[in-house]
């Protein structure tokens, strides 16, 4: 029996109060945004147990991969910004957290408090996780469907004892470095498959470039980077389509040819099951939002092309004057053999200043003054 796509328990009725939600999702593609919310008193862990996730807190963007654990902590407002909840397996418990000095899951003083403290002062938000994570919270889901067959009194134990573990796990975690670095073998695979978008996927080949047979290079890669490598590659064409739809004029079918898929179609499909958008919904969403930078960039263009026009006029002007008044200081008898001349009238005259401007002159034959 397949799983539901999302599912959430509380356990309050099994006399654990602190266990505000217990949530679960997986998706096949992406779906809504995740809006900016708090909880009051509590602090929420998420385990993103395959996939990849952006969460916003504080202003401050944070990637979540496969395997990764995410924390907030009470009252802090958190959401995804503007990406979906994308494609993934994801699990997240939210707890109350009890004044120093009370029960917290079954524990009592001190070694209730010296949990809450841990908790409340993990070092860091997003670290990697522990494998037995998935194990210990699908464990706690099973407990609950089959509470109308089990003795009550057992379930809540067992339940107790497998939350403390995954939460001492991710105090554990929250100590060690943030984000354990890829193994040599893998990275080089991963690097192998990045150059080779336009291919069709040739696992075999990367795992040789890892060094590895190929199950076993499968495994080791979701264990490290938290998704089959499959859909690592296929989430990095996804990426890369991203940028080639907002930053250039290449048509759909380019783009999804250049990454290696089939067809337009095929393409879009997947754009879709990762973005919630279309390519063209895609292009033209980001038109939108780079509107303002767009119309200051085309308004300052605008604007160097009237001062470049405004200077040539000025210096088209001074030549003009110059001309004239060079014109106006040549004899009579010598400009009439010249007719250029005699179509500027002079712009200044000892006697009597100033005279007309140029385009009030009127235009004369060979060897004809101006009239004054």
């Amino acid at each position: 029996m397949s799983k539901p796509k999302r599912t959430c328990i509380s356990l309050e009725q099994l006399g654990l109060p602190e266990v505000v939600m217990l949530g679960r999702y997986d998706h096949a593609q992406a779906e809504e945004i995740l809006e900016p919310h708090a909880h009051v008193g509590s602090m929420e862990i998420c385990y993103l147990e395959r996939g990849r996730q952006r969460y916003v807190v504080n202003g401050q963007d944070y990637w979540l991969g496969g395997g990764d654990v995410f924390v907030t902590f009470p009252g802090e407002m958190h959401g995804s910004g503007e990406s979906p909840q994308e494609k993934g397996t994801l699990f997240w418990l939210i707890l109350q957290l009890p004044k120093l000095g009370r029960s917290f899951l079954g524990c009592q003083s001190p070694s209730a408090n010296a949990l809450v403290a841990a908790l409340r002062n993990l070092p860091r938000r997003k670290f990697g996780g522990q494998v037995e994570f998935k194990k210990q919270l699908d464990q706690i889901f099973e407990w609950h469907d089959d509470l109308d067959r089990a003795d009550v009194a057992m379930t809540r134990l067992r339940m107790q004892t497998t939350l403390i573990q995954f939460l001492l796990g991710v105090c554990e975690g929250a100590e060690r470095d943030e984000h354990t670095q890829w193994s040599v073998p893998i990275r080089r695979a991963e690097a192998y498959l990045r150059q080779r978008l336009g291919e069709p996927t040739m696992l075999r080949e990367a795992a040789l470039v890892a060094g590895l047979s190929l199950p076993r290079f499968k495994a080791r890669f979701k264990n490290e980077v938290g998704i089959p490598p499959a859909e690592y590659l296929q989430r990095y064409r996804i990426e890369r389509a991203e940028h080639g739809l907002a930053n250039s004029t290449r048509s759909v079918t380019e783009i999804a040819f250049e990454l290696g898929f089939c067809s337009s179609q095929y393409f879009a499909t997947v754009f879709r099951r990762y973005t919630r958008l279309s390519p063209t919904q895609y292009r033209a969403a980001r038109g939108e939002s780079d509107g303002g930078r767009n119309f200051i960039s085309d308004r300052s263009d605008l604007l160097t092309g009237i001062r470049c026009l405004a200077l040539y006029l000025r210096i088209e002007r001074s030549i003009g004057k110059w001309f004239r008044f060079t014109a106006s200081a040549i004899p009579h008898e010598y400009r009439k053999n010249y007719p250029v001349f005699e179509s500027f009238s002079p712009p200044f005259s000892a006697s009597r200043g100033f005279t007309q401007r140029a385009h009030d002159a009127k235009p004369v034959g060979p060897g004809r003054r101006v009239a004054d």
